[in-house]
């Protein structure tokens, strides 16, 4: 498959090895933060439901509307929460589908069968919800292009996004815990 008449096959490979590592790094980093994101979470909730429900000897210690004002926090890292799983979503099932396609790709080629990259690309933006489809495109267009590494890109990009949303969430919940911990009275 020559994507770029430009380029030679050694650069191709390149190309497609790098694609290939970021599209894997992004799959291992998504995977790390979306659990410590949901442990974080879920350590937090079981404390506040405990808390919460043995209120009324907690509140000698903590005045109860700092409780609620916890909870809001809460509620604001749970959403961080869910748009970072989303994220890890998109990521993983990329991923999978990248590592997929590559196997299908390769026995196409050991056959000696073409490949139309361009309808390829096509097919995949299809599939692509349209408001999402535009943040996909560019990255499709580069791989049109020769720059099979973009992909590999854009979920490494996909995966910082989710860090920052998983970094969110952990700051939330830490506003969340100090509300409580700086009004304990002894």
């Amino acid at each position: 498959m020559q994507t770029n008449p430009g380029l030679s096959q050694a650069q191709v490979n390149a190309r497609q090895t790098a694609g290939t590592a970021l599209i894997a790094a992004a799959g291992h980093t998504s995977e790390s933060f979306d659990k410590l994101a949901t442990w974080f979470l879920g350590g937090f909730g079981a404390a506040l439901t405990f808390t919460l429900a043995n209120l009324k000897e907690v509140s000698t210690f903590v005045p109860v509307s700092y409780f609620g004002s916890a909870a809001f926090w809460f509620i604001l890292a749970s959403v961080s929460c869910l748009l970072q799983r989303y994220v890890a979503t998109i990521v993983q099932a990329g991923t999978l589908a990248a590592e997929d396609g590559r196997k299908i790709g390769e026995r196409l080629l050991e056959k000696s069968q073409s490949f139309d990259l361009p309808e390829f690309n096509l097919q995949m933006a299809k599939a692509i919800p349209g408001p999402f489809r535009f943040l996909a495109a560019r990255m499709f267009q580069k791989i049109a292009s020769g720059d099979l590494a973009a992909g590999g890109r854009w979920f490494i990009q996909l995966a910082v996004l989710q860090g920052m949303l998983a970094f969110c969430e952990v700051v939330l919940l830490l506003v969340a815990v100090w509300r409580i911990v700086s009004q304990i009275k002894t």
